[in-house]
């Protein structure tokens, strides 16, 4: 379906609503914030978060170290003798 198809179908259910009377629908209410958001941040309690930023800080302090082991020493491009 391509942009004109899909503009000329939601013109067409606007057109509908208006002549129905409804005030507003899905279609034509504002977008906010909280709708982009996944819905298990909108269920997020001071215990649940306190419980995530201990795993994350321990999670962290596994894998930083970790990834440092594998990173090396730095190449350098000029010879020291």
């Amino acid at each position: 379906m391509d942009r004109a198809s899909f503009a000329l179908i939601i013109n067409q259910k606007m057109a509908k609503e208006k002549q129905s009377g409804l005030s507003q629908s899905k279609l034509t209410k504002p977008l906010r914030a909280v709708n982009f958001l996944p819905t298990w941040v909108t269920e997020l309690t001071a215990s649940t978060l306190r419980v995530d930023v201990v795993a994350g800080v321990a999670l962290a302090g596994l894998l930083v170290p970790e990834g440092m082991a594998y990173a090396g020493p730095k190449q350098s491009h000029f010879r020291v003798y």
